[in-house]
């Protein structure tokens, strides 16, 4: 009889039992939930347990219509206002260009993953949904990269968007949190979920 972290398998016509291969799982750490709040600070559980981090964002909803989402970085028990760079491309379903709407700096206060305003007074059933990545926060040696891929409703026209980009900050300090707003407002509802990311 095998462990429940033990897989059957099947050498030589003969069944035994060996560990499950491992590479590359996603391990559920905690979620911040919404409501009503200026921003949405993440902020536990981000440390050196794992290589990569990912935060799940789903069904963020502003409070006002036609609002870009920022990003700050929290090192040295502080969030941090400059020194960031960023590039964000929205392809948007009513354009045909795959570069319909471009944002970045390379000197700035924020972060900007969603770059033309999101809906909600004029759009029913809008949220921000996607992916922004962490890697190796609590290295002290390389500079804050990040990424991610989020989409929504345009304020506009109700047209779906999908932002997707890169980014950083200029700093080495290990990071101990995500802080995520809209340029105002609040942020009326929804969840982030933090996932740690193995990589063997």
């Amino acid at each position: 009889k095998g462990s429940d972290t033990e897989v059957l398998t099947l050498a030589s016509g003969v069944p035994s039992w060996a560990a499950a291969a491992g590479g590359g799982a996603w391990t559920f750490l905690n979620k911040t939930t919404a409501s009503t709040d200026s921003t949405v600070d993440v902020e536990t559980d981000i440390d050196s347990t794992y290589p990569l981090y990912a935060f799940a964002l789903d069904k963020i909803v502003p409070s006002a219509n036609g609002e870009s989402m920022f990003i700050k970085i929290k090192v040295g028990g502080s969030y941090q206002t400059s020194s960031y760079q960023y590039h964000a491309t929205t392809t948007r379903a009513s354009q045909s260009a795959f570069d319909h709407a471009n944002a970045n700096s390379v000197s700035s206060a924020y972060i900007m993953p969603i770059n033309i305003g999101v809906g909600n007074s004029g759009v029913t059933g809008s949220s921000v949904n996607g992916f922004f990545y962490l890697p190796a926060p609590s290295d002290t040696v390389i500079y804050k990269n990040v990424w991610w891929g989020l989409s929504s409703l345009e304020g506009a026209d109700g047209a779906f968007f999908y932002s997707q980009g890169f980014g950083g900050y200029m700093g080495a300090a290990a990071v101990t949190g995500i802080q995520f707003y809209f340029g105002s407002g609040t942020v009326v509802s929804g969840d982030i979920s933090l996932y740690g990311i193995k990589n063997s």
